[in-house]
């Protein structure tokens, strides 16, 4: 059965193939090979916090400092890359 990561993966990528676009935030954690769950148990928030960011609901530029930072640090990258839509390049 495939990992709901992988699943992610290919509706991610479906998704820029047909034009769409995808948050920062997914992507970096996709490259990261993480689920949401698991980015969120790393910066101590929940799931639905992490899926909301993604998701356009939050504002990743509404969230506190301290979370952009752990969020980037628990990535691997930037609190620049979480906000930036330059990251999409990054992973092509």
């Amino acid at each position: 059965m495939e990992s709901n990561t992988a699943m992610m993966e290919g509706r991610v990528k479906a998704k820029l193939d047909r034009g769409g676009s995808v948050h920062p935030l997914t992507v970096l954690r996709l490259q990261a090979g993480i689920s949401q769950k698991e980015l969120a148990s790393r910066v101590g928030k929940t799931q639905p916090f992490i899926g909301k960011i993604e998701a356009g609901v939050n504002d990743i530029n509404n969230i506190t400092l301290r979370s952009a930072y752990q969020i980037a640090q628990a990535l691997g990258c930037s609190v620049e890359d979480l906000v930036n839509k330059g990251a999409l390049e990054k992973c092509n």
